[in-house]
């Protein structure tokens, strides 16, 4: 067996709740019911990763399928999307070409 620690995070209302308010998502009863469900079920799906065994998989022995040279070419491209920038951005900015959004990070709080 690989050497995984084996411990299962037991996913809790409180847990949502903490999550939800570092999102600074608001959601209702049955969204929660919703999410907790779904976060549940991605933390089983990760359990039962755990549980492979890879002890006889060499890590080198796995290689891209695809060449470097395969891939596409980076190339720069200026575009000027200032109109549909304003169009789909409540707040933007057409001088500066900035979009203006909502602080992120509450400062009032220190927990």
């Amino acid at each position: 067996m690989s050497s995984s620690s084996n411990c299962k995070l037991q996913l809790t209302h409180e847990h949502l709740k903490k999550l939800e308010k570092l999102a600074q998502l608001s959601l209702n009863d049955q969204e929660h019911q919703k999410y907790l469900k779904a976060l549940k079920e991605i933390l089983d799906m990760f359990d039962l990763l755990d549980r492979v065994n890879t002890d006889s998989v060499d890590h080198l022995s796995i290689q891209p399928t695809q060449s470097v040279s395969d891939l596409r070419c980076d190339t720069l491209e200026t575009t000027n999307n200032v109109d549909a920038l304003s169009k789909f951005c409540p707040e933007f900015n057409p001088q500066t070409q900035q979009i203006i959004v909502p602080p992120v990070i509450d400062q009032s709080s220190s927990s």
